[in-house]
Protein backbone atom coordinates (compact mmCIF):
# COMPACT_ATOMS: atom_id res chain seq x y z
CA UNK A 1 0.00 0.00 0.00
CA UNK A 2 1.39 3.72 -0.98
CA UNK A 3 2.01 5.76 1.67
CA UNK A 4 1.55 9.74 1.73
CA UNK A 5 2.02 11.81 4.86
CA UNK A 6 -0.56 13.90 5.30
CA UNK A 7 -1.03 17.27 7.08
CA UNK A 8 -2.92 15.23 10.34
CA UNK A 9 -0.36 12.87 10.61
CA UNK A 10 -2.10 9.91 8.81
CA UNK A 11 -0.09 7.67 6.71
CA UNK A 12 -2.48 6.20 4.20
CA UNK A 13 -3.47 7.11 0.76
CA UNK A 14 -7.34 7.72 0.91
CA UNK A 15 -7.87 7.07 -2.65
CA UNK A 16 -5.40 3.87 -2.22
CA UNK A 17 -6.96 2.45 0.28
CA UNK A 18 -10.80 3.06 -1.74
CA UNK A 19 -8.92 1.49 -4.70
CA UNK A 20 -7.97 -2.00 -2.61
CA UNK A 21 -11.46 -2.08 -0.48
CA UNK A 22 -13.39 -1.39 -3.69
CA UNK A 23 -12.10 -5.01 -4.95
CA UNK A 24 -11.38 -6.31 -1.47
CA UNK A 25 -13.24 -9.78 -0.43
CA UNK A 26 -12.48 -9.98 2.96
CA UNK A 27 -15.82 -7.49 3.54
CA UNK A 28 -19.31 -8.47 3.03
CA UNK A 29 -21.33 -6.16 0.44
CA UNK A 30 -22.78 -4.18 3.28
CA UNK A 31 -19.32 -3.29 5.31
CA UNK A 32 -17.36 -2.51 2.08
CA UNK A 33 -20.15 -0.02 1.36
CA UNK A 34 -19.88 1.55 4.75
CA UNK A 35 -16.11 1.84 4.21
CA UNK A 36 -15.82 3.34 1.16
CA UNK A 37 -18.67 5.78 2.29
CA UNK A 38 -15.71 6.90 5.06
CA UNK A 39 -13.03 6.99 2.55
CA UNK A 40 -15.29 8.63 0.01
CA UNK A 41 -15.89 11.64 3.01
CA UNK A 42 -12.06 11.48 3.67
CA UNK A 43 -11.14 11.85 -0.11
CA UNK A 44 -13.70 15.16 0.28
CA UNK A 45 -11.03 16.07 3.46
CA UNK A 46 -7.94 15.69 1.63
CA UNK A 47 -8.10 15.77 -2.11
CA UNK A 48 -8.93 18.52 -4.32
CA UNK A 49 -12.91 18.25 -6.39
CA UNK A 50 -11.80 16.96 -9.34
CA UNK A 51 -10.46 13.73 -6.91
CA UNK A 52 -13.63 13.74 -5.25
CA UNK A 53 -15.43 13.87 -8.37
CA UNK A 54 -13.34 10.08 -9.83
CA UNK A 55 -13.95 8.60 -6.74
CA UNK A 56 -17.81 9.49 -5.85
CA UNK A 57 -18.49 7.96 -9.11
CA UNK A 58 -16.76 4.85 -8.69
CA UNK A 59 -18.16 4.99 -5.37
CA UNK A 60 -21.92 5.61 -6.78
CA UNK A 61 -21.40 2.09 -8.99
CA UNK A 62 -19.97 0.32 -6.41
CA UNK A 63 -22.53 0.70 -3.54
CA UNK A 64 -26.24 -0.75 -3.94
CA UNK A 65 -27.40 1.13 -1.02
CA UNK A 66 -29.07 4.13 -1.79
CA UNK A 67 -29.34 5.63 1.74
CA UNK A 68 -25.31 5.37 1.35
CA UNK A 69 -25.16 6.73 -1.98
CA UNK A 70 -28.07 9.47 -1.32
CA UNK A 71 -26.66 11.26 1.54
CA UNK A 72 -23.16 11.22 -0.14
CA UNK A 73 -24.35 12.49 -3.47
CA UNK A 74 -26.09 15.34 -1.04
CA UNK A 75 -22.85 16.32 0.59
CA UNK A 76 -21.36 16.56 -2.74
CA UNK A 77 -24.21 19.11 -4.01
CA UNK A 78 -24.00 20.93 -0.72
CA UNK A 79 -20.42 21.58 -1.10
CA UNK A 80 -20.80 22.82 -4.66
CA UNK A 81 -23.74 25.03 -3.94
CA UNK A 82 -21.88 27.08 -0.64
CA UNK A 83 -19.11 27.80 -3.86
CA UNK A 84 -21.49 28.76 -5.42
CA UNK A 85 -23.78 31.25 -3.98
CA UNK A 86 -21.39 32.17 -1.10
CA UNK A 87 -23.66 32.05 1.59
CA UNK A 88 -24.24 29.30 4.46
CA UNK A 89 -26.03 26.15 3.02
CA UNK A 90 -28.17 24.61 5.28
CA UNK A 91 -30.08 21.08 5.09
CA UNK A 92 -33.84 20.55 6.61
CA UNK A 93 -34.27 17.14 8.11
CA UNK A 94 -35.95 16.31 4.45
CA UNK A 95 -32.27 17.54 2.80
CA UNK A 96 -34.10 20.26 1.36
CA UNK A 97 -31.20 23.23 0.54
CA UNK A 98 -32.08 26.74 2.35
CA UNK A 99 -30.27 29.47 3.92
CA UNK A 100 -30.96 31.60 6.63
CA UNK A 101 -32.40 34.00 4.92
CA UNK A 102 -34.56 32.00 3.90
CA UNK A 103 -35.79 30.69 7.40
CA UNK A 104 -36.52 34.33 8.02
CA UNK A 105 -38.66 34.95 4.83
CA UNK A 106 -40.26 31.82 6.19
CA UNK A 107 -41.23 33.23 9.59
CA UNK A 108 -41.44 36.99 9.25
CA UNK A 109 -43.05 38.58 11.75
CA UNK A 110 -41.90 36.51 14.06
CA UNK A 111 -39.22 35.73 16.68
CA UNK A 112 -36.86 33.08 15.74
CA UNK A 113 -34.95 31.24 18.51
CA UNK A 114 -31.79 29.58 16.84
CA UNK A 115 -30.09 26.47 18.60
CA UNK A 116 -26.57 25.30 17.16
CA UNK A 117 -26.04 22.36 18.73
CA UNK A 118 -23.75 18.75 18.23
CA UNK A 119 -24.93 15.04 18.50
CA UNK A 120 -21.05 15.08 19.86
CA UNK A 121 -20.97 18.05 22.42
CA UNK A 122 -22.13 16.67 25.72
CA UNK A 123 -23.08 20.40 27.17
CA UNK A 124 -25.84 20.83 23.66
CA UNK A 125 -27.17 17.25 24.61
CA UNK A 126 -27.58 18.86 28.50
CA UNK A 127 -29.23 21.96 27.16
CA UNK A 128 -31.93 20.23 25.07
CA UNK A 129 -34.43 20.15 28.05
CA UNK A 130 -34.24 23.46 28.93
CA UNK A 131 -34.85 24.30 24.95
CA UNK A 132 -37.71 21.77 25.22
CA UNK A 133 -39.01 23.63 28.28
CA UNK A 134 -38.63 26.71 26.38
CA UNK A 135 -40.34 25.84 23.19
CA UNK A 136 -43.29 24.27 25.40
CA UNK A 137 -43.81 27.29 27.22
CA UNK A 138 -43.72 29.34 24.27
CA UNK A 139 -46.09 27.22 21.95
CA UNK A 140 -48.72 29.87 21.94
CA UNK A 141 -46.39 33.02 21.15
CA UNK A 142 -44.87 33.85 18.03
CA UNK A 143 -41.53 32.04 17.96
CA UNK A 144 -40.39 29.73 15.85
CA UNK A 145 -37.45 27.45 17.47
CA UNK A 146 -34.60 26.35 15.11
CA UNK A 147 -31.89 23.62 15.83
CA UNK A 148 -28.72 23.50 13.03
CA UNK A 149 -27.16 20.61 14.02
CA UNK A 150 -23.38 20.74 13.32
CA UNK A 151 -21.57 17.69 12.59
CA UNK A 152 -20.00 15.46 9.42
CA UNK A 153 -23.22 13.32 8.56
CA UNK A 154 -26.25 14.09 7.55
Amino acid sequence: MAYNELQDGANRDRKEVFTQLSTSLLFSEQDRAFLLAREVRRIRHYYPQEDLLAFFQQYESLVKDTSLTHWEKFALDLDSSRNETGWVVLADAKGNKLTLDDIKKRHAGKVIYLDFWASWCAPCRAAMPASAGLREGLKNKQVVFVYLSIGSSP
